[in-house]
């Protein structure tokens, strides 16, 4: 962490990343931040909808750190075809997030890569 700090403050000049659980961000001076962490989801058990097996999670974002509701990405690490959305019921201090598969594998232990973009200011 430190040498990314380090980077970052040589190429956009005093940005410093700030740490809270499992989230990693950086406050921009055009009033956005930009806000990255990783959740690895531990349900065992999926629901069917349509041709995909899904699960949800919840996720509490940094305290504070958006003043409105964010755009968020997920991307997922496994060994199978499957994608994650954020749902619209999400908040400026909430992510709610859906992990889905073809096929009915068990999604515990799949890592879930999330993405935030949001106002600071």
């Amino acid at each position: 962490m430190n040498l990314l700090n380090l980077i970052l403050r040589g190429l956009m000049g005093c940005l410093k990343v700030h740490e809270e659980g499992i989230w990693e961000y950086v406050k921009l001076p055009n009033g956005l931040a930009i806000c990255h962490g990783a959740v690895t989801n531990h349900n065992v058990t999926s629901s069917k909808e349509g041709g995909a097996y899904w699960t949800g999670l919840s996720k509490d974002l940094p305290n504070g750190l958006f003043v409105e509701t964010p755009k968020a990405w997920g991307t997922i690490v496994a060994n199978f075809l499957g994608f994650v959305t954020v749902s619209e019921r999400s908040t400026k201090d909430h992510l709610n997030v859906f992990e889905a598969t073809m096929a009915d594998v068990v999604h515990d232990g799949h890592v879930i890569n999330l993405l935030v973009i949001g106002r600071w200011k």
